[in-house]
């Protein structure tokens, strides 16, 4: 086992710019940067003679922490090991470039210990930026070659950014070649903030920020500083050759723990468009040679020396050229060495799309999505002038920057937004669409809608998809943001930086069911920033909306200026025109259906389809839901019933609400006895009620687990309410309703009229909350996932969380406070809840985790905080608000390791708060032993053993 190093003592004498080779005349410099935690004397060596050193066994925690204590009284002499450094050796490169003069750059690295310095990534470049051009004032046409490993090439990367300073951009033009040795690009922020940290979570340590707090911005800063390195070397045509490891790395070898695993991978060393060569060495192995005969160091040695060579061929030429340039150009258009250049990472279509994927989006949200497929658009010769009107005022460009049509419930908004959705879909000017659906998951809120359509413009916009993954750079939490910061940061600042090539075109963003959002708040927030569009002078973006005319939507659309927006009341349009438009879209399905059922053409006649207009009163809804009805049995039998229950002094709504209690009894058959139809009554108050009241889609199979009755007993109570329902076929598949008018139907006694059908809300909710409960009681345990390795990732078992946590489970999870709220349960100390929470608060914790919830873990409990706090001196606000700050306090790595929550997590907790929150048997409470440098070694009864280290969040590692 190997223990701990300490770093050494730097000598301020190493510091900076030191030259290792000299020679009479030299052609080039090659100036070596080296990475975190070196010392300049040994980071670029290697032992001639490595003697190798077995590893104890069988050694147990107490040796394991015996070896990490400080050594105490006489220590046995070691014999020191010769080492060569492959920079200044003469065996080495000094034999393979001798018209170059070779350079370390040196720094003060030391990222942890008692001497841990604070470092900035940019004050390092700068540094060499600044001691570079001392050195080339006297022989500004020598040229200059870069070697960096790990940090040391981000170092190089930076400095181009200070070289566009005019006494600066000498040494830019001298540069011919750039050498990176294991340096992370793209996934620098991958690497680290969360994947070096979870890989040493795994390897038994984690732990909080100490010297290097830079790094911690480094997730926005570096792609920048890639960026900008990308556009030097391609416009200098400098040379750029990028080596990665091939063979995993101790990670975590300074614990005590014998963990591998790659620091940075081949992804990440890479940078597009340049050469790159895999090397059969760990990380720290790519800058340490001692052979000249060994072929890794050929590999790197070879490539070297071409550029030397290059550099020694074009002196004359570059010298001569530099007379001739235009006032302007550059050296790039004069010379081209091989290997030019860097494509940077932002304007590659993949490395895009990974950073569009970090946004999360509601994949129910596009007009097209999957499961919208079936929705229908308006037939030809309906509508027509209303669309018209909507495509004038969409293709005009003027102020009048948002369009909303408003109407009562089944008037026909979602099928118009469907159809205009379509026709600027099929010309490639739909910019994004996104269709609320109350009780839909992640459609029925607006926490994912402006990425949603950031996401959207991306790719329906290609020219805007680099200006939005900058954006994604830049603030890579960008989707943890307010909704002001996510509009202006992800859809209007990349919008304001096109050329203006598109200034003239529009563009259509379609938001359809604005009032099916849950959060008024929210609503009225979404109309205020929509409403910013019409800042834009690079692009016209149009929003057309469609709502019901609620009070918060009517509120915040005349808070714009009558300016700047257009209105359309749907039910205003004069009744013989929407009759027509209704008689078209009967006569359409009634036909299909009557040709179907091989009736007569025609059928059911003129005279018929009238008095089913008449029916409709003007709601399209109630006319789709006929023709539900009618396909789903006996046509002419249901034709008939749909005739004789019309009632012409009836309201619209009253038409909407005799269909419906039509359905629902004709599902009851006349043939039962008193009792069964009595069950069904209790059925299908109890599984519609349930489906209406959901917070997001489940699937026959998922509710009927949910319910805790089974999937027959689902299927019998809806086989014949297909005309309000959508079944699918598959049973995996998500059960939904066809019109959002059904819910309110349902659960509005007065509008039900009858009590064998009417649900009341609140009991309904109270049923799903303990229903979830006992699911959750049941289903969540200790390593629910079965990973048993406690540095388990989220990303390591991906999409096969689903096979450990079934879709009701992971509902469960999400949303059994909101029953629990909705309901109007009570809680008190010691009820069922509390003692739930008592037993499987980390469990819950664990699976919120794997689903990546632990956001909405959060909301929970703190609703739970705010529901309870009128309880005085009560046991459970306590233990609630004691779980709130211990959720924020370990979120960072429970949302990366799930597992933690057991190791890392518990350690942090003080013991009184493990007692009021965790309630643990004493097997898995640690006692600690706390030893020099922060390691901490977890001793528990079981006789396991935990390492933890700390300080070591956001670093990379370099030897």
């Amino acid at each position: 086992m190997e223990t701990l190093k300490m770093p050494r003592q730097i000598d301020s004498r190493d510091l900076g710019l030191q030259v290792l080779v000299d020679c009479e005349s030299p052609d080039v410099d090659i100036v070596a940067v080296h990475g975190l935690g070196a010392t300049p004397s040994t980071t670029w060596t290697k032992a001639v003679k490595q003697q190798e050193r077995a590893e104890p066994k069988n050694i147990n925690w107490y040796s394991n922490l015996m070896m990490l204590l400080p050594a105490t009284g006489t220590k046995a002499p070691v014999q020191e090991e010769k080492r060569i450094n492959w920079l200044s050796d003469p065996t080495m490169l000094p034999a393979l470039v001798t018209n170059a003069r070779i350079m370390s750059f040196n720094y003060d690295s030391n990222w942890y210990g008692d001497d841990a310095i604070k470092l900035r990534l940019v004050h390092v470049a700068n540094d060499l930026s600044r001691e570079l051009e001392r050195q080339q004032r006297d022989c500004s046409s020598r040229r200059l070659i870069f070697i960096g490993h790990c940090f040391g090439g981000l170092v190089i990367e930076k400095k181009f950014k200070a070289l566009v300073k005019p006494q600066m951009s000498k040494i830019l033009d001298a540069t011919i070649g750039v050498i990176l040795l294991g340096t992370p690009h793209n996934g620098t922020d991958k690497i680290t903030s969360g994947e070096l940290l979870t890989r040493i979570i795994q390897a038994g340590a984690a732990g909080e920020p100490t010297s290097l707090t830079a790094l911690k911005v480094d997730n926005e800063m570096v792609l920048d500083t890639v960026k900008d390195f990308s556009i030097a070397t391609r416009k200098n045509g400098i040379a750029v050759h990028c080596y990665f490891e091939q063979k995993s790395s101790k990670v975590s070898k300074m614990f005590g723990v014998n963990y591998k695993d790659f620091i940075v991978d081949e992804d990440s060393a890479n940078l597009d468009g340049c050469e790159s060569y895999g090397q059969p060495l760990d990380h720290y192995e790519l800058n340490k040679f001692s052979d000249p005969k060994d072929g890794n160091w050929r590999k790197l040695s070879e490539v070297i020396a071409d550029l030397c060579i290059s550099a020694s061929q074009g002196i004359k030429a570059y010298t001569d050229s530099r007379s001739n340039l235009e006032p302007g150009a550059t050296r790039s258009q004069n010379l081209t060495p091989p290997a030019m250049g860097v494509v940077f990472s932002g304007s590659n279509n993949s490395d895009q799309e990974n950073l569009l994927s970090r946004l999360p989006i509601a994949t129910d949200a596009p007009f097209n999505s999957c499961n919208r497929q079936y929705e229908p658009t308006c037939l030809p010769e309906t509508r027509v002038d209303l669309l018209q009107e909507i495509y004038k005022w969409a293709d005009r460009q003027n102020e009048q920057c948002i369009f909303w049509l408003n109407g009562l419930a089944g008037t026909g908004k979602s099928t118009i937004a469907r159809t205009v959705a379509r026709t600027y879909f099929e010309q490639n000017r739909l910019g994004a669409s996104f269709f609320f659906s109350r009780g839909g998951g992640d459609v029925g809120h607006a926490s994912k809608f402006f990425t949603s359509l950031a996401v959207q413009l991306a790719y329906n916009i290609p020219s805007l998809q680099h200006y939005i993954s900058d954006a994604i750079t830049e603030r890579s939490d960008i989707a943890s943001h307010s909704f002001r910061d996510q509009w202006r940061q992800l859809v209007l600042r990349p919008l304001s930086r096109l050329d203006g090539s598109l200034s003239l075109s529009s563009y259509v963003l379609i938001i359809d069911a604005l009032d099916e959002c849950d959060n008024e708040n929210d609503i009225q927030m979404i109309l205020q920033l929509l409403a910013m569009a019409r800042e834009l002078k690079t692009i016209q973006l149009r929003v057309f909306l469609t709502s019901r005319p609620e009070i918060p939507i009517r509120y915040g659309f005349n808070q714009i200026p009558s300016t700047e927006r257009q209105g359309f009341v749907l039910h205003s349009i004069p009744l013989e025109i929407v009759d027509r438009d209704i008689f078209f879209f009967l006569k359409h399905n009634l036909e299909l259906i009557g040709h179907y059922n091989e009736h007569e053409p025609g059928w059911p006649g003129s005279e018929a389809i009238q008095r089913l207009v008449n029916a409709a009163s003007g709601l399209f809804i109630w006319a789709a839901t006929a023709c539900r009805f009618i396909r789903g049995g006996f046509i002419e039998e249901r034709l008939r019933l749909l005739l004789e229950g019309n009632d012409t002094s009836a309201s619209p709504e009253e038409h909407l609400n005799s269909i419906y209690i039509a359905i629902l009894r004709n599902s009851i058959q006349p043939s039962y006895m008193e009792q069964e139809r009595q069950k069904l009554y209790s059925m299908l108050r109890y599984v519609l009620g349930s489906i209406v009241v959901l917070s997001s889609l489940l699937s026959i199979k998922s509710l009927s687990r949910l319910l805790y009755i089974t999937a027959p007993e689902v299927n019998r109570t809806l086989k014949s309410l297909h005309a309000i329902l959508y079944i699918p076929e598959d049973k995996n598949h998500s059960l939904r309703l066809h019109h959002p008018s059904f819910r309110d139907f349902l659960l509005n006694k007065k509008r039900c009229g009858d009590s064998n059908f009417w649900v009341d809300e609140k009991q309904i909710h109270q049923t799903l909350a303990l229903n979830c409960i006992k699911l959750m009681s049941t289903f969540l345990k200790q390593d629910v996932c079965k990973q048993k390795a406690p540095g388990t990732l989220v990303t390591d078992i991906g999409t096969r969380v689903e096979d450990y946590l079934p879709l009701e489970v992971r509902y469960a999870c999400i949303y059994w406070v909101q029953h629990l709220q909705k309901g109007g349960i009570q809680l008190q100390d010691n009820d069922q809840v509390y003692q739930f929470l008592q037993e499987h608060l980390l469990h819950w914790l664990e699976a919120l985790s794997w689903i990546g919830k632990i956001s909405e873990g959060i909301v929970a409990i703190s609703s739970l905080e705010s529901y309870i706090s009128a309880i005085e001196q009560s046991k459970f606000y306590t233990f609630i608000h004691d779980a709130k700050r211990f959720v924020l306090h370990n979120r960072i790595g429970i949302e990366q390791a799930p597992l933690q929550l057991y190791c890392s997590a518990l350690f942090f907790a003080p013991e009184d708060r493990m007692r009021n929150i965790l309630w643990l048997p004493p097997d898995y409470r640690p006692f600690t032993t706390s030893v020099c440098n922060g390691i901490i070694v977890m001793v528990y009864s079981s006789g396991s053993v935990f390492f933890l280290k700390l300080g070591l969040r956001n670093l990379i590692l370099s030897k």
